[in-house]
């Protein structure tokens, strides 16, 4: 398995075994006093109470009001006019639970107040005891979940419910009665130590049993009577006193003095990391098990609030510190801190530096400190009294054998002898006024220096060497990587060093889609080849190279989280594991090697701020990591650096459903499942981190199964808004992560089911089918009755229609008969008078009668050609010429067989008026040749027949009809044909009649040609 899959959790857990089991002894690990995110949040100053309940929330009180912290925000409960939540008072003396989990406030001026479910608020206790205490100094609560109640005129015991309310001088005879203020102290066994009048009392609540304890305190006045643990107890008095006891026994363990030397009031003590804390009005002190003060904290040696130090509360590894003036924190640090307040260097630290003999360098806004490691405190870098430095402002150091070179903010560079203080003038006067951004020395002769503006020089044997096309360039970082490859930074561009040509190459780099302007800080090449580049708001860079150059670059993002995304980047360093150390405007960042995030640090964790220093940044040669900001810088060993996999809690404190107003859901710890209605708009819910080491750094990611196709990283809002979700089911899911990084893997998840309205439910959608089926069973029957109206209309219309049609076709019938009869009437009047015409003058009787009858039979078989189209009679040409010379064939002397005969007449109907004297014309012709034209003697013979319309005139069609023939012609033949003369002359006037032509030719045979002008 890689291990960039092996899941995040398990690679912490992996790293803290590792880091922890790999070095049997770690540097010391500090605690670092501060003050808590939370300050901001609380208005009021004076914390006088601090307590967790039992689901994690946190509940701080103060002389102005109780605050309520339940991971998403803060709720303010104050007896002010203008809050939102009432108390009857806002002084809170003392916080706690009763036994069904309620919230119990002793309040001075207001009594005690519990928590009411119903009421979603606080209100007073309702037992005439007390109502009569109204000035409450304190409560505690033993293991019985009794509570007893202490005030300046007297001390209550309550049962767990409220219901049963005593003084505790008619339950506990033994114990005096006394105006003074009163101490208790709830032990593990169930009983109780009370201090009175002087006194130590150990009841039992239950058993109604006390006795007094055999130490007399009678000379002290005790502020402070805590339970440290099952073994041990803690007295302090207003003199600064300190006793422990065992419980047990009743013995003193230990005694000791907070502060010899003045008054001291103890107000609060813990047990922490192994020590005592003691909280004071003159501050925060430590003390060992034997009560000697290791430690003390106070305004002029640290960052507390404020020397009156009020309560001390444990979470987790931080202890929260109520003072005077406001809520500070404690908790174990890594990161060694230096300042100008505990080291003597300035803040704001722009360079940082190791020399050859193991001397770091630091380089300031107010110039260049050397850290002793014995004395941990810094030593300005002075010049002696001739030379002088040219600039305080030194932003880069390069330490070599004999010389410090410092390069400035604006006055270029000098070099100074770190024995003699010593300066020596830097000898170029072109770069006395430059800003140097980094020197470099690469080996024993080279030196490079980066300037802005005015690109890269070498310095090699005290000659200066400028390189061309970078003169103008503002240089921002060096790297020169393990293998050797020397990298040039500027503000857009990276470049690439050429030994062989003593030449800068500028490289190609290609950034994902959306990445157009990229500012860059950093660059970092390690031993693994891997090459990172640290930009401005745009997070982390990982370079590949492209196969096809060594000069082209393909930038990804190196790391997935959303972190890192819009941070800037100002140093990366590798550890010895290869993960990384990035500096950046969010703190101190820790990834994999693979780019996984293990944890984040900022300033509650030790740091100098949430903000570094571009170029001030170093690891040492024993491993050490330092990291410059405007606060000073830290120092840390990675290896010294372990985790806390905790992961934090994630809760739903609050859910708004918004349906014209806010209906809001505050108990829903135990809810798995809520309904929304359909008219619901909106649903608006608030996720709580129960972490308060950096609230306002907490980090979020849900998704809403059946809506959403994804996680949502929601960065810091913790509130999730949907919008008009369609009826169904949902599951919402979400995730959490601390300041650190460290997600809470399980998470909450709530079932979401969105009630659809009433018109959507399953009854009306019953009632929609059943109002349907009818209205399809009443449209059916209204269609049926329908269908069968149109079908006898339908009908009825038919049946006229087919009446109408009958009678048209009748009609028509009528007409078409009239016009055949006509045109069959004008027909055989035309062919009476073409036959009166020209076969009258005919002799009958002898030869002609033949003649006649062949004639009469050519009239026949044009007969059966006629076909009546278009209201007129047509004649199929071409037909009668077949059946024509068929008939003709049978007639002719010479056999058939011999004569071929070639039809080419046209298809076209042709018109009576034309066809009859056309057929007379081709019968004449056709009679002519087949009986006259052909002898036996010939075996092949043939006989040509065409007919055809000639349409070339634009005004008038002609009717072309020829007959040719290879027979012996007119001259052999005119005895034998002269009987034919007449048929001849019936062609030439037929067409003379008609305004035709006929020509007769001899050439191998007769060919005739009529024209006849068609109307």
């Amino acid at each position: 398995m890689k291990f960039s899959a092996i899941p995040r959790q398990a690679l912490i857990l992996l790293f803290f075994l590792f880091t922890a089991g790999s070095h049997s002894s770690l540097a010391e690990v500090k605690t670092q006093l501060h003050s808590s995110p939370l300050s901001s949040m609380i208005h009021g100053k004076t914390i006088t109470a601090m307590f967790t309940d039992e689901s994690e929330h946190l509940w701080i009180g103060t002389q102005t009001g109780l605050y309520h912290l339940d991971g998403a925000s803060v709720h303010t409960y104050s007896a002010s006019r203008r809050a939102k939540f009432r108390l009857p008072a806002s002084d809170i003396r003392g916080i706690s639970e009763d036994s069904r989990g309620n919230l119990v406030v002793a309040t001075y001026g207001g009594g005690l107040v519990a928590w009411n479910d119903h009421l979603g608020g606080f209100q007073s206790a309702d037992h005439s005891q007390l109502t009569s205490v109204d000035y409450l100094t304190g409560i505690t609560r033993d293991v019985y979940g009794n509570f007893i109640l202490h005030s300046s005129s007297k001390t209550l015991i309550a049962n767990g419910t409220l219901s049963d309310v005593q003084d505790l001088t008619t339950v506990f005879s033994e114990i005096p009665i006394t105006k003074s203020n009163t101490l208790s102290l709830a032990l593990p066994n169930g009983s109780i130590i009370v201090y009175s009048a002087g006194q130590l009392y150990l009841a039992n609540i239950s058993l109604k049993t006390s006795k007094r304890i055999p130490i007399d305190l009678r000379a002290h006045n005790i502020s402070l009577l805590k339970s440290i643990n099952d073994q041990t107890a803690i007295i302090g008095t207003e003199r600064g006193e300190l006793l422990t006891i065992d419980p047990k026994n009743w013995v003193v363990i230990s005694q000791g003095t907070v502060d010899a030397n003045r008054k001291v009031t103890v107000t609060d003590a813990v047990e922490y990391r192994g020590q005592f804390w003691i909280a004071s009005d003159h501050g925060l002190y430590t003390a060992n098990n034997l009560l000697e003060i290791t430690a003390h904290y106070g305004r002029e040696n640290s960052e507390i609030a404020s020397n009156h130090v009020t309560t001390l509360h444990k979470i987790d590894t931080r202890l929260m510190i109520g003072t005077y003036s406001g809520l500070d924190q404690a908790k174990p640090t890594f990161f060694e801190l230096m300042t100008s307040r505990n080291s003597n260097v300035y803040n704001d630290v722009m360079a940082i530096e190791e020399g050859p003999s193991g001397a770091i360098w630091v380089g300031t806004f107010d110039g260049v400190f050397r850290y002793d490691t014995k004395t941990e405190k810094h030593i300005k870098l002075e010049s002696n009294s001739e030379t002088y430095l040219p600039d305080e402002r030194a932003t880069s150091i390069e330490a070599t054998s004999d010389h410090i070179w410092i390069g400035f903010w604006k006055n270029g560079i000098a070099i100074v002898d770190p024995h003699s203080g010593e300066t020596q003038p830097f000898p170029y006067e072109e770069l006395s006024d430059v800003s140097v951004t980094k020197i470099l020395q690469i080996d024993e002769e080279d030196i490079w220096i980066a300037t802005y503006d005015h690109g890269i020089v070498r310095v090699s044997d005290k000659k200066v060497f400028r390189y061309p096309g970078l003169e103008d360039r503002s240089v921002i970082a060096l790297c020169l990587s393990p293998t050797g490859d020397f990298y040039l930074l500027t503000e857009k561009s990276i470049f690439l060093y050429e030994r062989e040509s003593d030449k800068f190459l500028e490289t190609e780099i290609s950034y994902p889609e959306g990445f157009n302007e990229i500012f860059l800080l950093t660059i970092n090449a390690d031993n693994t080849q891997r090459i990172l580049l640290g930009t401005k708001d745009h997070g982390v860079f990982e370079l590949h190279k492209k196969e096809s150059s060594e000069l082209s670059f393909i930038a990804e993002p190196f790391s997935s989280e959303s972190l890192l995304a819009a941070s800037s980047i100002y140093g990366i360093l590798s550890d010895e594991n290869s993960n990384l150390w990035l500096s950046t405007s969010i703190g101190i960042v820790h990834l994999s090697e693979t780019g996984i995030l293990i944890s984040k640090y900022g300033e509650t964790d030790g740091l100098q701020g949430n903000d570094f220093s571009f170029g001030a940044y170093l690891r040492t040669a024993d491993g050490r990591i330092f990291f410059g900001g405007p606060n000073g810088y830290n120092i840390f060993h990675p290896e010294n650096v372990s985790i806390n996999p905790t992961q934090p809690q994630l809760t739903i404190p609050l859910i708004e459903i918004v349906n014209g107003e806010v209906a809001l859901y505050t108990n829903i710890q135990n809810r798995s499942e809520i309904h929304l209605r359909d008219q619901s708009r909106s649903i608006v819910i608030t996720l709580g981190l129960l972490d308060f080491a950096n609230p306002d750094q907490n980090r979020y990611t849900h998704i809403l199964e059946g809506l959403d196709s994804g996680w949502v990283d929601d960065g810091t809002n913790n509130k999730i808004t949907y919008a008009n979700l369609r009826p169904g089911d949902y599951v919402f899911r979400a995730r959490g992560a601390n300041s650190a990084g460290i997600w809470s893997d399980d998470g909450v998840s709530l079932r979401i089911q969105v009630l659809p309205p009433w018109w959507l439910t399953w009854w009306a959608y019953c009632l929609y089918s059943a109002i349907l089926l009818i209205a399809i069973w009443g449209a059916m029957r209204i269609y049926r009755e329908h269908l069968l109206k149109e079908e006898a209309i339908k009908n009825a219309g038919e049946m006229l229609d087919a009446a109408d049609r009958a009678r048209d076709d009748l009609q028509e019938s009528h007409e078409l008969q009239d016009n055949l009869v006509r045109a069959v009437h004008q027909h055989n009047v035309a062919t009476l008078d073409l036959v009166g015409k020209y076969l009258g003058p005919a002799e009958v009787a002898g030869e002609s009668r033949p003649k006649v009858l062949g004639q009469l039979k050519a009239m026949e078989l044009l007969e059966k050609c006629f076909y009546f189209q278009g209201g007129l009679l047509m004649a199929d040409v071409h037909t009668y010429v077949d059946s024509l010379t068929n008939y003709l064939l049978d007639l002719t002397p010479v056999d058939p067989a011999k004569i071929t005969t070639i039809n080419l007449t046209t298809s076209e109907l042709l018109p009576a008026t034309i066809a009859s004297p056309a057929a007379v014309i081709l019968y004449e012709l056709l009679e002519n040749s087949l009986l006259h034209a052909f002898t036996d003697d010939r075996a092949a013979q043939f006989i040509e027949i065409d007919a055809k319309v000639d349409r070339s005139m634009h005004d008038q069609r002609i009717l072309l009809l020829s007959v040719s023939d290879d027979g012996v012609g007119l001259s052999a033949t005119q005895s034998e044909r002269s009987q034919n003369k007449a048929g001849l002359q019936i062609v030439r006037s037929l067409a003379d009649s008609m305004g035709g032509a006929v020509t007769v030719s001899q050439n191998d045979g007769s060919q005739f040609h009529v024209s006849l002008p068609m109307p």
